[in-house]
């Protein structure tokens, strides 16, 4: 039988993507560092109940209220935070021998209430900011990012054998192995975008990435992130949210906006474009073309620069505010002249 040693820990979530194998060890490592400070020895595992119930608990208070946070530079952690430690930490010891089960932490272990923070959401000009700040390939594939609602994850991995030209739109097809939940889909970008797009995809290869700098994904999504971070300094845009000292803007932010706005349409196609978890999303299977449609009724919300087609709705709606209002006042005019005949009518009659 395989001892169930750290090593053979991590062996057994090879398969997990890579920012959660990180996120253990960096968990296993924290935890490792507080049981050699409390009883001395850093791969201690707890094999009895009450012990390991009472060792975890001290482990959480400890996580939760004394042990320094570099990101905000604060005594603790978030409450979101230590629920995410405790949990891996839960799965770490059972894995090697303590007794405890979900059910278990769950009955015995006190942790902070978790707090739901308002999340910035991007604004026009702070978008302009942003791009107008930015090199033209790392503007390029924000603004991509706006019109298609990809992670940052699977941008850096695609390459120019992804890009399609569909009718007058650039389709892209994100193969399973890149994407979120191993899922292939489909997504478009914007006629906008697709014009800036097309200069970086003609100097580039089948096998070239189109965004990404590197094949290390984890270097190539901190490159990014990083990029973004110097930039929204560097401009006045590089706000932290208070409990955590995380910036409010980052390279999630783009891809909510877009998901922000089609939602408004439809909140099942939102989630389908974007590769999110939808219902019964399975099922719903579209055409190229039948995509292509449905993108081109919200692509105008998309537009970040080109505001015409905004414009042109705008003018219609206020034409056919105009037409509404000149039509109430007509039958307001028309309602008046038909109380006076009846008046008049009215009178005739009595006279007679």
């Amino acid at each position: 039988m395989m001892k169930r040693t750290k090593e053979n820990f991590f062996t057994k979530i090879a398969l997990k993507d890579y920012k959660t194998k990180a996120a253990y060890e960096i968990r296993i490592k924290t935890w490792e560092k507080f049981v050699a400070e409390k009883v001395g020895k850093s791969d201690y595992i707890p094999k009895e109940m009450e012990e390991t119930i009472e060792i975890l608990q001290l482990f959480i208070n400890w996580f939760s209220i004394e042990a320094w946070n570099n990101q905000s530079k604060k005594k603790g952690h978030s409450p979101n935070g230590v629920w995410n430690y405790a949990a891996s930490i839960r799965k770490y010891l059972y894995y090697r021998g303590s007794p405890i089960t979900k059910d278990d932490f769950q009955e015995h272990i006190e942790l902070p209430a978790k707090v739901e923070k308002e999340l910035h959401g991007l604004s026009m000009e702070e978008i302009h900011r942003i791009l107008n700040s930015l090199t033209f390939d790392d503007r390029v594939m924000f603004m991509t990012q706006i019109s298609s609602g990809m992670r940052i994850g699977e941008m850096v991995q695609l390459r120019r054998k992804h890009f399609f030209l569909h009718k007058d739109r650039i389709m892209i097809k994100i193969p399973a192995k890149i994407a979120k939940f191993k899922r292939a889909r489909t997504t478009f970008v914007s006629k906008e975008t697709g014009a800036e797009l097309r200069v970086i995809l003609k100097r580039k290869e089948d096998e070239d990435l189109v965004f990404g700098t590197t094949e290390v994904l984890k270097t190539a999504e901190n490159c990014k992130g990083a990029t973004l971070r110097y930039h929204l300094d560097q401009i006045g845009l590089g706000n932290r949210y208070e409990d955590t000292g995380n910036y409010e803007i980052n390279t999630h932010s783009f891809r909510a906006y877009f998901i922000t706005k089609v939602s408004r349409h439809d909140e099942n196609l939102a989630k389908k474009f974007a590769g999110e978890k939808g219902y019964l999303l399975q099922y719903d299977r579209l055409s190229e073309d039948e995509m292509l449609e449905k993108y081109m009724e919200f692509e105008a919300d998309l537009n970040i620069f080109d505001l015409t087609r905004k414009d042109e709705q705008i003018k219609k709606l206020r034409i056919a505010n105009t037409e509404i209002t000149e039509l109430k006042e007509k039958q307001i005019e028309s309602d008046k002249k038909m109380a006076l005949m009846e008046q008049f009518f009215f009178k005739n009659i009595r006279k007679d």
